[in-house]
């Protein structure tokens, strides 16, 4: 338990010295970063603490990664403290299967870990991280953390991989605030953005309960898992596929927005999520 106070200590240090040479000195991403908070706080933050809140937000993310690669020894001793989980037991109790609407926020490494390990068996719907190598090391770490990667393949569609975890009662996650190029153009803080609907296309053929679930940094070891009320899906009888997706889309993005201010100094603003695809 020392050591890994120790070394998650060093690793926060580290995080922030990386994020102020980064974002401050070298400016990597400060760009992005700062034009997505001009989009989400206009003038209700000064200029001054948009640039605090990046290096925040870029220290959070090298923190998470740093902790990923060494979550042999982190993980185990890392809590994390879930508030609002009985609704989502009362289903896994019952046999029932529930899909995660997640967003790269706090350590999310450690919460779709700590969900497969404590919670219930957990399925991950993202693409793969990089290229082959370092895809297959992310897989393999997952894999040993309790969270099932779900895999597209020739045997077997995710799609079909998805609906059988469900049936088997699991928690099937998917992480759903980067950009789709070729998704459902809905407003997100007030602007167009291109939204991954893919959660929704997968519950028209696998109905399941979504919870939205999010978590942030109490301390060096300590963290909260918030399991949100659950998502109402928008489903009118006769209604086309595209304006079900799209009216979902938008209604996720309200969720989404609401997910981001509880906890914007751990949010991921390094992505470009109002990029177009004129700007591509």
């Amino acid at each position: 338990m020392f050591f890994a106070y120790v070394l998650s200590f060093l690793i926060a240090l580290k995080s922030e010295v990386l994020a102020w040479i980064f974002a401050s000195a070298l400016r990597i991403r400060t760009r992005v970063m700062l034009k997505n908070l001009d989009i989400v706080y206009s003038e209700s933050l000064s200029r001054t603490q948009k640039k605090r809140l990046a290096r925040k937000s870029m220290a959070s993310f090298l923190r998470t990664i740093f902790e990923f690669i060494c979550s042999p020894l982190i993980y185990p001793f890392a809590r994390v403290e879930f508030k609002n989980l009985e609704p989502v037991q009362k289903i896994l109790a019952q046999g029932g299967g529930v899909y995660g609407l997640a967003i790269h926020q706090g350590n999310w490494e450690l919460l779709i870990h700590k969900g497969g390990a404590s919670v219930a068996s957990l399925h991950l719907a993202l693409k793969p991280v990089g290229g082959a190598r370092v895809a297959g090391w992310v897989r393999a770490r997952r894999e040993k953390n309790c969270v099932h990667e779900i895999m597209r393949n020739v045997e077997k569609p995710a799609w079909q991989q998805i609906n059988e975890a469900i049936s088997a009662g699991a928690i099937v996650g998917f992480v759903m605030d980067q950009r789709r190029s070729k998704g459902v153009n809905v407003p997100l803080f007030g602007r167009p953005s291109l939204t991954n609907a893919s959660l929704f296309r997968q519950w028209r053929g696998q109905k399941a309960p979504i919870f939205p679930l999010t978590i942030r940094r109490t301390g060096l070891l300590s963290h909260e898992g918030v399991f949100w009320d659950e998502f109402e899906v928008w489903d009118e009888p006769g209604c086309s596929e595209e304006r079900f997706l799209a009216e979902n889309a938008k209604r996720m993005n309200v969720m989404i927005e609401k997910m981001i201010l509880w906890n914007p100094d751990e949010y991921f603003w390094m992505h470009d999520r109002w990029k177009m695809p004129k700007e591509i």
